[in-house]
């Protein structure tokens, strides 16, 4: 899997600085540690399920890739914004409309799990051309998998595939 941070190694200057704030080095080098391991976790379950399709020891590491990210430090938006290859309005915009979880703070941070979730599904939309209305195919695509992970959901949709279940008029 490619790495899921398109930029350099170093973050970006601040309002004209000669350098950058430490700060900002600290948190995006930590940010990259998270996101290497997140891919060699993947990477590795990727190569598992090849040997052995059904593999639990390919499910777990894939778990663990999704919890490494889940319990890592809130993001910058700015650092956001180089991870998702999206300009800073883009970040806000899916901010406001709920692709990207808000973990408040100041500077504001967000969660790095949906960051990862949306870029994988900016990729793969990307390479499918589908760029018009990408704000719409994202949220299509981050609602559907919130929907397959809803154990009530799956066991409707599992009754209605067996007939003992009817879906509702709208």
């Amino acid at each position: 899997m490619a790495s899921t941070a398109s930029r350099s190694s170093t973050p970006r200057l601040s309002h004209g600085a000669a350098r950058p704030r430490p700060s900002l080095t600290k948190d995006w080098d930590a940010l990259q540690r998270t996101l290497g391991m997140f891919n060699q976790l993947l990477d590795a379950s990727a190569r598992e399920r090849e040997r052995q399709p059904d593999s639990h020891a390919a499910a777990e590491m894939e778990r663990l890739a999704w919890q490494h990210v889940s319990d890592a430090d809130p993001i910058r938006v700015s650092h956001a914004q180089d991870i998702l290859g999206v300009s800073h309005q883009t970040v806000r915009s899916w901010l406001a409309q709920g692709v990207l979880d808000d973990c408040g703070g100041s500077p504001q941070r967000l969660g790095l799990e949906s960051v990862v979730r949306a870029k994988l599904i900016a990729q793969e939309l990307r390479e499918q051309g589908r760029d018009r209305d990408f704000l719409s195919a994202v949220l299509s695509r981050l609602e559907a998998l919130a929907l397959a992970t809803d154990a009530d959901f799956r066991k409707s949709v599992g009754q209605m595939r067996r007939g003992q279940r009817r879906p509702r008029p709208y």
